[in-house]
Formats: structure tokens, C-alpha cells, sequence
């Protein structure tokens, strides 16, 4: 949707998180920002929609009575977030992260391909067991459930692709606050055959946000860290910052940022003197640190203070 507004906002606004860096206790993100936004900072949740199939369910009850602690991440339903948040209140989610595949179809390729590391696959066969395709559409009926808090989605732009050619992209469209392409890592997409149309963001402007009119980037600075590319080139690609409104960051292989000993440097000065034409947050998208929660807090807020600092703020 073209954007009019002519008013320009220097630097990045906030600091976000997600679930991902407690999947396996996704209430702890949402105790994790009532705790940051009490000590007077601005932090809002984007929420990965994992699932919770029967089978799953009862390995881990199984897990739990013999008290081995499975790595498998529990569902997450709106429900869930609904009373995740009457016990933090100051937790507002902000998007919903559509899974990284339009379909199980393009998963089970994936875990086919013969190009496909061992790694890759067995991590493709878990996201089939634990957040499945986009086309699902918990994803978007979860967003459509927090409208209230003007929740809007993240979507890879594959699974973009899949919902434009299935004729359900207008629909999504129109029952969400808004739908942002990220640009991800390059890979083989039976769905979306352009290669840069996944990985690239000026690729993606041009593709996948004009294209299908949808409301802009979130810059997947972390995937382009990721490929050994410099992010803040993009800042200097004017038809990329004018549709980026959000961005994710974390190191390679969604490791946490240090405050002050980053490679993100660089990114963030520029980001500090760039002026976008909305108000864009950053998202701490890591993994789980293993951290004691005490000192999840801390480690979260001193990095989001260095970052603000970087800003001018």
C-alpha cells in the first residue's frame, strides 16, 4: 500500500523482541517485556506461532513425568497470549511471523532436495512437526485476534508468492493491520523461483512490495549478516529505506548481540543517520541464551540501551 505520508523519522524508535528467544517458554518473552517496559522501556513481542500437534503434546507430558526437559517448544494460540498477558499486562504484540514455508509441500522439498545440508533437513523436519506452513493460516487468524493491538504479520516473501498465486493474498491483506516482506537466506523455493526475490531487499521492493501492494519490508538484517554481506548497505538504496518499517537483528545463527562488541556497529550508525518514512523498531530476533531469567533482563535492557545510544537516544 503506498505510503504518503511525506513525514521522515530519524534513526531506528524502539527495540522489540521475540518469542523465539524463549521458544520453549514463549510466556517468559511476554514476562520478559512487562519487565524491560516497567524499568521505563518501550518493548513490544513478535510472536512465532508454533503448534502444538497431539503427538508432540504427549511426548513432552511424557518428557515431564519422567523429568527430562524435551526440546520441544509448547504451542502458542491467542488464548495463550491473552492470559500471558493479564499476568503481564505491559506485553503488546506487535506481529505475528508467518512460518518460513507457504506449505508443507515446500518443507518436504526442502527436506528432499538433494542440494540440502544434513542440518538444514532435520531443521526443515522440525519446523514441519512444530510451526508447519503458512498456509495453515494460524499465522493470520492469531494477527486477525489482536487487532486490538493493531497486531500485523511478518512474511517471508515465498509464502507471499504462495498466498498471491492461490488468490489469498487480498484476503490476508485485508484482515490484518498490515503485512511486511522480509527478505530471508537464499535458497531453492519451488514456489518462488527468483532466487533475490527471497534474499535481497531491493529485489524485494521492486517483486514482492510494489508488486502486491503490500506495506513494506522488515529488513532481515540478520539474514544478510548471516550470507557475510553488509547490512548497511541497503540503508544507502533509497527505494529500500523507503519501504523498510521494522528490522530484525542478531548475529549469525541468531546468536545475541553484545552490547558494544557487535558487528552490528557499523548498521546501527547508519541506521542513526537514515531517515525512513515511518517509524521503524528494531527486533532482537535471538535464540535462546540460556540465561536465568534475572539475567535475561538485564543482558536485553543493557542491549537495548547501547542500541538507542547508537541512535542519538
Amino acid at each position: 500500500m503506498p505510503n504518503t505520508n511525506t513525514e521522515r523519522y530519524r534513526g531506528i524508535q524502539g527495540v522489540d523482541i521475540t518469542t523465539g528467544m524463549n521458544i520453549f517458554q514463549p510466556e517468559n518473552s511476554f514476562r520478559l517485556a512487562h519487565e524491560l517496559n516497567k524499568a521505563g522501556h518501550d518493548v513490544k513481542i513478535e510472536v512465532y506461532p508454533t503448534l502444538d500437534r497431539r503427538v508432540i503434546s504427549h511426548i513432552r507430558t511424557i518428557g515431564k513425568k519422567l523429568g527430562i526437559g524435551l526440546p520441544i517448544p509448547p504451542g502458542v494460540t491467542e488464548p495463550d497470549i491473552r492470559k500471558w498477558q493479564e499476568k503481564y499486562p505491559n506485553s503488546e504484540v506487535t506481529r505475528v511471523h508467518l512460518p518460513f514455508s507457504f506449505n508443507n509441500a515446500e518443507l518436504w522439498w526442502l527436506v528432499m532436495d538433494p542440494k540440502t545440508e544434513p542440518i538444514a533437513r532435520f531443521h526443515h523436519l522440525a519446523w514441519i512437526a512444530f510451526i508447519g506452513g503458512a498456509q495453515n493460516m494460524k499465522g493470520v487468524e492469531m494477527a486477525e485476534k489482536l487487532a486490538d493491538q493493531n497486531t500485523g504479520l511478518t512474511v517471508h516473501t515465498n509464502v507471499i508468492e504462495g498466498l498471491a498465486k492461490t488468490g489469498k493474498l487480498e484476503a490476508v491483506k485485508r484482515r490484518v493491520a498490515f503485512v511486511l516482506a522480509e527478505n530471508g537466506m537464499p535458497y531453492r523455493s519451488p514456489v518462488l523461483k527468483n532466487k533475490d526475490a527471497i534474499s535481497d531487499p531491493a529485489t524485494i521492493m521492486r517483486e514482492i512490495v510494489r508488486r502486491y501492494d503490500v506495506d513494506g519490508i522488515l529488513l532481515g538484517a540478520d539474514h544478510l549478516v548471516a550470507q557475510g554481506l553488509m547490512p548497511h548497505e541497503s540503508l544507502f538504496n533509497p527505494t529500500v529505506v523507503s519501504g523498510i518499517r521494522a528490522m530484525h537483528l542478531a548475529e549469525p545463527k541468531h546468536d545475541a548481540m553484545k552490547a558494544g562488541r557487535s558487528s552490528y556497529e557499523q548498521f546501527l550508525r547508519a541506521a542513526g543517520d537514515t531517515e525512513f518514512h515511518a517509524p521503524v523498531r528494531a527486533t532482537l530476533d535471538f535464540k535462546p541464551t540460556g540465561e536465568p531469567f534475572q539475567d535475561q533482563v538485564k543482558t536485553i535492557g543493557r542491549t537495548i540501551d547501547w542500541i538507542m545510544r547508537t541512535q542519538g537516544r
